[in-house]
């Protein structure tokens, strides 16, 4: 998808209607290759949830792409860091928190300032239906992981391990 055809994200709320209250916490600065957490935190009524079949912004349409075209990439299913939903219930009505690692990576080196995309979130209301609010799209300063070091010294390569080999026809 080329950068000229990215979709934006698009709000789908009922005219009249409060819309929930989205609070963004994105690091301003990152370093190539490391990974991001993105926090959110989504103010909504009782009967509405947050993402009600799960963290799926893979299946966006043209998502993946607008994320590389970015300079990002989103979590990998088999990762250790997998995005993470929790809620809590206040007097006005919920709170949902959304943990979403994001690695970042630039296609070139040196220092970037990247702009990661507006994120969809759907919600689904105590009627049924399904919307979608967008966050907004936040600029976030990706140095090198070298940045700091004028000579970066080669590094040495890690100790070896011992494999081991199961050969099944040396038992028979």
């Amino acid at each position: 998808m080329s950068k000229t055809q990215t979709p934006v994200c698009e709000s789908t709320w009922p005219d009249g209607q409060a819309q929930p209250e989205i609070v963004q916490n994105y690091p301003a600065r990152a370093r190539a290759g490391d990974l991001i957490q993105l926090k959110l935190k989504v103010s909504h009524g009782r009967g509405e949830t947050i993402f009600p079949a799960g963290l799926r912004l893979t299946e966006q349409d043209g998502f993946i792409e607008v994320l590389d075209d970015a300079g990002f990439s989103l979590f990998d299913k088999q990762s250790p860091q997998q995005p993470q939903l929790g809620q809590a219930t206040t007097e006005s009505g919920r709170v949902t928190e959304v943990m979403l690692p994001i690695l970042a990576l630039p296609k070139t080196a040196g220092r970037h300032e990247l702009t990661l995309p507006a994120l969809p979130i759907s919600v689904s209301r105590a009627s049924g239906n399904l919307y979608t609010l967008c966050t907004t799209s936040q600029k976030i300063t990706v140095e090198d992981a070298l940045v700091q070091e004028t000579q970066p010294a080669p590094q040495a390569d890690p100790e070896t391990r011992i494999q081991l080999e199961v050969w099944d026809n040396a038992y028979q």
